[in-house]
């Protein structure tokens, strides 16, 4: 699931792939949403962050189920702030990826002389999908306006996808995350996956992290008009939750677009794209680091060495096939001359 808050001007952010040391910072992210990409349990998290680990290192026997977790640390405090993550491919033959396509039938009667259009939803399923993009938060405290945190945990997933594409798929998706109430319960699902699971929504979302057996054996094939659903209910579906509206926006700013398809469990939306029409992907560039500059375009940077990740907001100066940076990234980044880095310019 995809939910994102941006935080103003201020401090400055390293982004950088997540180490086993911020175990209890990414406990207390996943806390504010509880979802399946960030469940609240400790020993589920410490293993997604091995994952995670394992998959930048290439250790994993299939790359297809590789993980990759990104945190923002705040430079001036050490603390985390925030979370992002790339899940290789959504649908493996062991783990099928679950969605609701979103149609729409028109009935005519000629007695009547009357045509019916009539919104439908209807569980679909796949073993072999895109990339997804999700796991994205920002500590409370820390959201705002302007560019900022969240801006750059969304971000940097699509440079670093640039840097290694053939460990994802030609497409990419985001899950947006729709109206929980404040008990964390679900209106669709209430009236119906709860209905044929017998399941609350929080433990049928947990459940399905291990095992989406029920889902296809329980929930019905055919077509559901939602027409029969309560109004409430159908305001709600393919709609963001109000707290995830950032993230419909920022994606559709680079190129992803609703795909007419909902979450089962929510009816949240779907968004997609390939991945070489995101204008992140696009305009992203490697260059060797050549020096240090004090004026520049301002941009995102990404370098990477023995497989630890690092990105920071910065200036650069483009000149030929070189890149000079300002002091302080050269800084939060590490590097030295010769070392190749992304940039993006905004």
């Amino acid at each position: 699931m995809e939910s994102v808050f941006v935080q103003g001007e201020g401090s400055m952010f390293l982004v950088r792939s997540i180490e086993k040391r911020d175990l209890s910072a990414f406990f207390r992210l996943a806390s504010i949403l509880d979802t399946y990409n960030l469940p609240k349990d400790k020993e589920l998290l410490a293993q997604i962050i091995q994952t995670s680990l394992n998959s930048f290192k290439g250790n994993l026997k299939n790359p297809h189920e590789g993980r990759f977790v990104f945190v923002a640390e705040e430079l001036s405090s050490g603390k985390i702030v925030g979370t992002s993550e790339i899940l290789a491919k959504r649908g493996l033959p062991h783990n099928p990826f679950i969605y609701c396509d979103v149609g729409e039938d028109c009935l005519k009667s000629r007695t009547l002389h009357k045509e019916v259009k009539h919104r439908y939803i209807k569980l679909c399923s796949t073993l072999d999908g895109a990339t997804e993009i999700g796991g994205l938060v920002v500590d409370p405290r820390y959201r705002g306006k302007g560019r900022g945190v969240g801006k750059a945990l969304s971000y940097v997933r699509f440079m670093y996808m640039k840097f290694h594409p053939r460990k994802f798929q030609k497409r990419v998706l985001a899950e947006l995350l729709a109206y929980l109430t404040p008990k964390g319960e679900n209106p669709l699902w209430d009236v119906l996956g709860k209905h044929f699971t017998g399941l609350s929504y929080h433990r049928a979302d947990r459940l399905s992290v291990f095992n989406k057996e029920f889902i296809l054996s329980l929930f019905p094939a055919e077509k559901i008009y939602t027409c029969l659903l309560p109004e409430r209910v159908q305001r709600i579906l393919e709609r963001p939750g109000l707290h995830t509206v950032p993230a419909q926006v920022l994606l559709e700013k680079i190129g992803l677009k609703y795909l007419r398809q909902v979450d089962p469990f929510d009816g949240g939306p779907l968004y997609g794209a390939k991945l070489s029409d995101v204008t992140i992907y696009q305009k992203t560039k490697l260059y060797p680091f050549s020096g240090m500059c004090e004026e520049g375009k301002e941009g995102l940077l990404l370098f990477e060495e023995s497989s630890r990740v690092k990105a920071c907001y910065g200036l650069a100066k483009i000149m030929g096939e070189n890149i000079f940076l300002n002091l302080e990234s050269v800084r939060a980044l590490n590097i030295r001359k010769g070392n190749r880095v992304l940039f993006y310019r905004f």
